[in-house]
C-alpha cells in the first residue's frame, strides 16, 4: 500500500501500531514505574506511617490532614488552621497547589494518611509518561510515534529538572502538565468533530485538570481559544460542519468546570485579603537571552541536549500535523508557544513573578515531546517507501546517537535519585573470577525516602517528651540558605510534621514563605518574625503575643539568646547545634484577659476565665475573615503592636464559646 501511494504521488500514511511497539512502550513505562518506587525508598517505605520530610512535602501533608476536618465541617478545602503562624486561614490562597493532595488524602487516607500521600506521589510520577503516550495517540500518532515521543519524554525526565518538581513537593504541577496536553486533545477533538461523548470527555477532563492545579490555564486556555478561533474561521471546510450545538457545548464547558471545582476556589473570594500583597513567588534572576542561550550551549551553565532535540522535533511534528489535522496543529502549537512565553519570555516581566512562570518550561518540553513523536512517525512513513527500507536504518541510527547523547546523563540521574549505582561495576583480580556489582547502594538515601533520620526521630521524641498536646513552640525551621547560614536539616522540613507527630502548635513553618499576611509570624533561618537581628527585647515582644511554651533552635544568634537569658529559657536538652528549651513567663492562651483554648483543625473551643478591664479577652490566635462564634456576636478583630494581623477578641463572653470559619463568601 505504501509503495502504491508513493507511485500515485501521495506520501504514505503512518503505519499501524505493531505489537512490538506496544511491548517496547510497556517496557519503558514499567521500567520508569519501578524506578519511581525506588526513588521513594521501596515499597516498605511507601506503605509506612512516616511522611516524606523533604522540602514542601510536610506542608502539603499537614494541609491534607487538616483539610479532612474542613471538608467535614463546611464542605470546602478552606478552614481555620490553629497549628501554624498563631492561626491562619488555610485555603487555596495559602496553598494554591494542594487541592488534589487534600482530596486524595480525604478519600483514601484512612488511618494511614502518609501511605495515601506517598501512593499519590508514586502515581503522579509513574503516570506522567503514560499520559504523554496517551496524548500522542489522541493527537493522531501511532505506536511508532508513542514510543519515540514517550522515550524522549523519559530522557527529559531523568536528565533534566522535571522530576525535581516531584522531589520538591510540587506533585500537582508535575501531574497537571502531561494531563493538560491530554485534556487539550480531548477538547480539540470535540471542537473538530463534535459529538456528545467527545463533549463529556472534554468536560470531565477539564474538571479534573482544574482540580489538579489552576496553573494549567496559562497554557491550555490559550490553546483552546486558538482552536476555537480556527473552528470559526474554517467552519465551511469542516466535516461535519459545526452548528449551534457545538458552540453551545463549548461555552457550557467553563461554567461547568468552575462549578465542579467551586468547593476549593470559592472560599478564596472571602479570603482574598489574607494574601500577602508583597508576593512570595520564585523567579529566574538570569536575563531571558541568557536562558535561551543555555539551550543551544552558548551560555553557561549549558542545558542538556535533550531540550534542543525536543524543540527541533516539535518543529517537524507541528509541520507534519499541519498538513493533515490543521486544527490539532493549531491547538498543540499554541500550547507549546504559550509554554515558551511563560517559561522563558515572561521572565522579562517582574509582574508575572508571583505566578512562577519559569516552571512552564516543563509544559514546553512536554508538548514538544508529543509533537516530536508525531514528527518522527511522519518522517519514518516517508522513508518507508524508499529502497532498502531506509526507515529501519534511520531508527537504528537515531537509537545509537541517542544512547551516546543521553545514556551517561540518564544513568547518572537515576543513580542520584534512587541512591543506587545504575552503572555496572566489574572487579576482576588475577586468579579470581570477575565480580559484577550492579544496583549497589551509593551511600546516599533515595531522594524521597520517608524513613526518618536519627535527627528527625530525636526532635520528634524530645518534643513529645517535654511538651504536651496543644502547647505552642517556637521551632526554627530550615529553608533557603542565606549568607553564612545553612540549615542542618539538608532540605528536610520537620516543622510541618510536628502537629501530626507530636500534637503541638508551631511558630516556624510549615513553610517559611506561605503567601499570606500571617507569614509574618515565622521563626526560621535565624530570623524571628522577619527580624534578622534580634535579642531578648524582640523575643519578649513576640512571646507576649504568641505565648510559646518552648523553643527549638539551631542558628548561632538564637542559641546565643537562649544561653544568655536563663531567666527566660530553661535548657532541656542539646544535641549538636540543636537546643530545646522551655520558655518561661508567657503562659496562658490569651494576650489580654484569661481563657483556656482547645484548638483543633477548623475549631477553637474557648472557656473564658477572666476578662480585661474593658471586658475583652484577646486570644493568642489571629483573626481572619469569615470567623463566626457560637453564641454569635462576640467576635472582634483586635490589633496588637508587633503584628500586622489582628487577633481574635471576645467581647464580654459569659460562658464557653465555639469559634469556626464560615464557608459562605
Amino acid at each position: 500500500m505504501d509503495r502504491a501511494e508513493a507511485a500515485r504521488g501521495r506520501p504514505p500514511g503512518p503505519a499501524r501500531t505493531r505489537w512490538y511497539q506496544l511491548v517496547a512502550l510497556a517496557v519503558m513505562l514499567g521500567g520508569h514505574g519501578m524506578l519511581c518506587v525506588a526513588m521513594l525508598g521501596g515499597w516498605s517505605q511507601i506503605i509506612s506511617t512516616w511522611p516524606v520530610p523533604m522540602h514542601d512535602h510536610p506542608m502539603h501533608f499537614h494541609n491534607a490532614i487538616v483539610t479532612r476536618s474542613f471538608l467535614n465541617q463546611n464542605g470546602t478545602t478552606a478552614g481555620y488552621d490553629p497549628y501554624f503562624m498563631s492561626g491562619y486561614a488555610k485555603s487555596v490562597v495559602s496553598d494554591p497547589s494542594g487541592t488534589l493532595i487534600e482530596v486524595w488524602v480525604a478519600l483514601f487516607g484512612g488511618d494511614n494518611p502518609a501511605r495515601a500521600y506517598k501512593l499519590l506521589l508514586l502515581l503522579a510520577m509513574a503516570m506522567a509518561p503514560v499520559l504523554v503516550a496517551l496524548a500522542i495517540l489522541r493527537w493522531g500518532g501511532n505506536g511508532d510515534a508513542a514510543c519515540f515521543g514517550t522515550g524522549l519524554f523519559l530522557v527529559y525526565l531523568w536528565t533534566d529538572f522535571p522530576l525535581s518538581y516531584a522531589g520538591l513537593g510540587m506533585i500537582s504541577f508535575f501531574l497537571v502538565v502531561p494531563l493538560g496536553v491530554l485534556v487539550l486533545s480531548l477538547v480539540e477533538r470535540y471542537l473538530a468533530r463534535g459529538g456528545l461523548l467527545r463533549w463529556l470527555l472534554g468536560v470531565t477532563g477539564g474538571c479534573l485538570l482544574l482540580l489538579v492545579h489552576p496553573l494549567c490555564v496559562l497554557t491550555v486556555a490559550p490553546a483552546i481559544l486558538a482552536s476555537t478561533a480556527w473552528m470559526i474561521r474554517a467552519r465551511n471546510r469542516m466535516d461535519p460542519k459545526p452548528g449551534w450545538s457545538r458552540h453551545l457545548g463549548l461555552w457550557l464547558m467553563p461554567p461547568i468546570v468552575l462549578a465542579a471545582n467551586a468547593f476549593w476556589w470559592l472560599p478564596a473570594v472571602s479570603l482574598r485579603e489574607t494574601r500577602d500583597p508583597r508576593g512570595l513567588g520564585f523567579y529566574h534572576t538570569e536575563p531571558v537571552w541568557q536562558r535561551l542561550g543555555q539551550i543551544l550551549g552558548l551560555v553557561e551553565p549549558v542545558q542538556g541536549p535533550i531540550q534542543a532535540v525536543l524543540l527541533a522535533g516539535a518543529a517537524v511534528g507541528l509541520a507534519a500535523m499541519g498538513g493533515k489535522r490543521r486544527s490539532s496543529a493549531v491547538a498543540l502549537g499554541v500550547f507549546v508557544g504559550a509554554a515558551f512565553f511563560w517559561g522563558y519570555l515572561a521572565g522579562a516581566f517582574r509582574q508575572f513573578d508571583p505566578m512562577e512562570p519559569g516552571r512552564n518550561t516543563f509544559a514546553l518540553y512536554t508538548g514538544a515531546a508529543v509533537a516530536a513523536g508525531i514528527g518522527w512517525s511522519s518522517v519514518r512513513a516517508r522513508l518507508r517507501s524508499s529502497p532498502g527500507r531506509l526507515d529501519r536504518w534511520a531508527a537504528v541510527g537515531l537509537m545509537l546517537v541517542g544512547i551516546r547523547l543521553f545514556a551517561p546523563a540518564m544513568l547518572g540521574g537515576i543513580s542520584a535519585r534512587v541512591g543506587r549505582d545504575a552503572v555496572p561495576r566489574v572487579r576482576w583480580e588475577v586468579g579470581e573470577p570477575p565480580q559484577v556489582r550492579f544496583w549497589s547502594p551509593t551511600g546516599t538515601p533515595p531522594e524521597l525516602a520517608s524513613t526518618p533520620r536519627e535527627d528527625q526521630r530525636w526532635i520528634v521524641d524530645q518534643v513529645k517528651e517535654h511538651f504536651g498536646p496543644g502547647d505552642r513552640i517556637f521551632y526554627e525551621e530550615g529553608g533557603r540558605a542565606t549568607e553564612g547560614l545553612v540549615d542542618p536539616f539538608g532540605g528536610r522540613r520537620f516543622g510541618g510534621l510536628l502537629p501530626t507527630l507530636a500534637g503541638v502548635e508551631v511558630v516556624g513553618g510549615p513553610f517559611l514563605h506561605v503567601p499570606v499576611r500571617e507569614n509574618h509570624t515565622q521563626f526560621g533561618m535565624g530570623r524571628l518574625c522577619g527580624e534578622e537581628r534580634w535579642g531578648r527585647e524582640e523575643f519578649e515582644r513576640y512571646a507576649r503575643l504568641y505565648g510559646p511554651e518552648g523553643i527549638v533552635c539551631w542558628s548561632p544568634l538564637a542559641r546565643q539568646v537562649v544561653r544568655e537569658n536563663p531567666d527566660r529559657f530553661e535548657i532541656l536538652v542539646e544535641r549538636g547545634p540543636m537546643i530545646i528549651a522551655k520558655v518561661l513567663g508567657f503562659e496562658g492562651d490569651a494576650i489580654r484577659g484569661d481563657a483556656e483554648v482547645e484548638a483543633t483543625a477548623g475549631r477553637l473551643e474557648v472557656r473564658p476565665i477572666a476578662a480585661d478591664v474593658d471586658g475583652m479577652i484577646v486570644l493568642r490566635y489571629h483573626s481572619v475573615p469569615g470567623l463566626r462564634s457560637d453564641p454569635p456576636g462576640l467576635l472582634r478583630a483586635v490589633e496588637e503592636p508587633g503584628d500586622p494581623v489582628p487577633f481574635i477578641g471576645l467581647a464580654s463572653p459569659e460562658g464557653p464559646v465555639t469559634i469556626e470559619w464560615d464557608a459562605t463568601p
